[in-house]
């Protein structure tokens, strides 16, 4: 979603550009650029909820000896997912894409473009992890214990 809104916020910015024959000029958009705080919003609540929903599983699902590496990796995860999202923007966008975003001025750059690539691949993304999901089972052992855990302090 942050990406969508970051998208929908660039194409917007750019037909502001056009509109005003703006692009090869440095004066300032009547945009302000509080605008960018709806996306960087957004991107922390998803951080925030998946990262607590993430470990939360990781402690629940693994065993009793594997709970601290289980958590250990998934912050190694998101450190890489981090590194290979720099990755992405640096080398295969503009290799890939003709240099969306090559030639250093934002007027005449795709950063819409290279904002939409990433809420597509989220979507897809988002596709496969509600496939693995639905397959998923609990563990049957945590289950019972969460239960006899429940029903105790009930009473």
């Amino acid at each position: 979603m942050s990406m969508a809104i970051a998208g929908v916020m660039e194409t917007k910015r750019k037909s502001v550009v056009t509109e005003r024959n703006m692009v090869d000029s440095t004066e300032l958009l009547p945009m302000s650029m509080f605008w960018l705080g709806f996306q960087y919003g957004m991107f922390g609540v998803a951080d925030l909820f998946t990262l607590v929903g993430l470990l939360e599983f990781f402690y629940a699902e693994s065993s009793a000896g594997m709970k601290a590496l289980s958590i250990a990796i998934s912050w190694c995860s998101l450190a890489f997912g981090y590194f290979f999202s720099s990755v992405l923007v640096v080398d295969v966008v503009n290799k890939v894409s003709g240099g969306w975003l090559a030639s250093n001025n934002l007027n005449r750059d795709k950063l819409n473009y290279f904002y939409w690539l990433p809420a597509v691949m989220s979507g897809v993304n988002f596709v496969v992890y509600f496939v693995c999901a639905h397959w998923y089972r609990y563990n049957k052992v945590e289950m019972e214990d969460r239960k006899s855990i429940l029903r105790l302090t009930l009473r």
